[in-house]
């Protein structure tokens, strides 16, 4: 208080009073939104935390931690933030979004977490769950570069795309994939279709196989081998030839 005595003189002993009390409110404000944050790590222990700047200011975003973080941050560069839209307003919006988007796992009461530690550590380290994150990471990787992409999936925008792409790995998941039901779900021709995320690519033969492999399948490569629980999954599943064959028909091509 002896700074704000110097800056007013003149002020009688109700308007320090008054003063003490703004200051006390700031103090305590402050400590619980430090509290808040604290928090929501503990709720969140697989998270990472995330300050997004808007209009000068952070916001702070929770977003799970498989997720790298230039793909998030591509993602939220494109999420709308209105110039006069309330930031409170805008990171509860944006979060629940995130949430719904992205999240796997359940929140865990702090006071579960010791007893949850062991069996969500044994979790992280499965593949049962990396087709679902794995469909997510190539999705938001085509829609955040859908300008590099053919005419008729560019057409479709960056929200249908990772509808169709989520679609797809879905089918694939349930063994459901017949590329004529999606092609007409999303008003796609076959030939579009086959030639961005067809199932008969394996059946070509091998001298054409660099030509044949459509390019999500491509994509979705790439993706495997930058990320040690994809590239794990993918061997268990006895399917790093096709990987290999894939990359290295790329390869070929650029050489």
């Amino acid at each position: 208080m002896v700074q704000w005595r110097k800056e007013n003189p003149l002020a009688s002993a109700l308007d320090e009073e008054q003063a003490v009390g703004t200051i006390l409110q700031g103090f305590v404000v402050h400590h619980f939104y430090l509290s808040r944050l604290e928090a929501l790590r503990r709720q969140r222990p697989f998270s990472s935390r995330y300050a997004w700047r808007v209009r000068g200011k952070a916001v702070t975003l929770w977003y799970p931690v498989e997720i790298p973080t230039n793909i998030f941050r591509e993602w939220l560069n494109d999420q709308p933030a209105g110039p006069d839209e309330d930031l409170n307003e805008l990171r509860d919006r944006v979060q629940a979004t995130i949430d719904a988007h992205f999240y796997l796992y359940r929140l865990v009461p702090v006071d579960e977490l010791a007893d949850q530690l062991a069996a969500v550590v044994d979790h992280s380290r499965s593949t049962e769950d990396v087709p679902s994150l794995l469909a997510r990471v190539v999705a938001m990787e085509k829609a955040n570069h859908i300008d590099k992409l053919r005419p008729a999936i560019r057409s479709l925008g960056k929200k249908t795309l990772e509808q169709l792409i989520l679609r797809i790995f879905g089918d694939l998941a349930d063994e459901t994939f017949e590329d004529s039901a999606i092609a007409k779900d999303f008003g796609l021709s076959k030939s579009t279709f086959s030639r961005f995320a067809g199932s008969q690519w394996r059946q070509k033969q091998t001298g054409e196989e660099g030509d044949a492999i459509p390019d999500l399948w491509r994509n979705t490569a790439k993706a495997i081998v930058s990320d040690t629980v994809f590239l794990e999954a993918a061997q268990e599943a006895n399917v790093s030839s096709v990987i290999d064959r894939m990359l290295n028909s790329d390869t070929e091509k650029e050489s």
